[in-house]
């Protein structure tokens, strides 16, 4: 069976040449919006967020080649599906392999706890197997909050 190792968001992921290891530059643990003034009937605006989402993957038994399916999605804090993605995982060749989901965006339905779910299935009739995921905060900044260092205190 193929194993998920992790998932993880981050700004970009930038893949070694020579090592093909993977950097995860400015790993997403929480976006913190500018406030945003409801309208009565106005549809909810998109997250204007620019990130990856990478997934690696691997052989439970290195010497034996599998394919199943991956899938990707965006569950908000209401447990909505917001995004979703499938993809196939090819482990013919290669003992692990990385999926990379590139996001421009994605529905705000309110501040909170999102959560990316991954999971697998090893044919079109097989059930889908939550085999891992990763939260990612969202909050709104307040409207007079002052801009906060690395530490939390404002700066200047």
């Amino acid at each position: 069976m193929i194993q998920h190792i992790w998932t993880l968001a981050c700004r970009i992921g930038i893949t070694g040449r020579e090592s093909n290891n993977v950097s995860l530059i400015e790993v997403l643990e929480e976006i913190v919006l500018p406030p945003m003034e409801a309208r009565p009937g106005e549809t909810p605006g998109m997250v204007p967020a620019f990130f990856e989402i990478v997934t690696l993957w691997a052989r439970e038994d290195e010497n034996q080649p599998e394919r199943a399916t991956g899938r990707l999605s965006l569950i908000s804090p209401q447990g909505e599906t917001v995004f979703g993605q499938e993809y196939e995982i090819d482990l013919s060749q290669f003992q692990r392999i990385r999926n990379t989901t590139r996001l421009f965006g994605f529905p705000m339905v309110g501040a909170g706890k999102y959560y990316f779910r991954s999971e697998r299935r090893t044919n079109v009739d097989a059930p889908w197997e939550e085999v891992g995921g990763t939260p990612l905060w969202i909050r709104t900044a307040p409207q007079d909050a002052a801009p906060a260092g690395q530490d939390g205190r404002p700066i200047g």
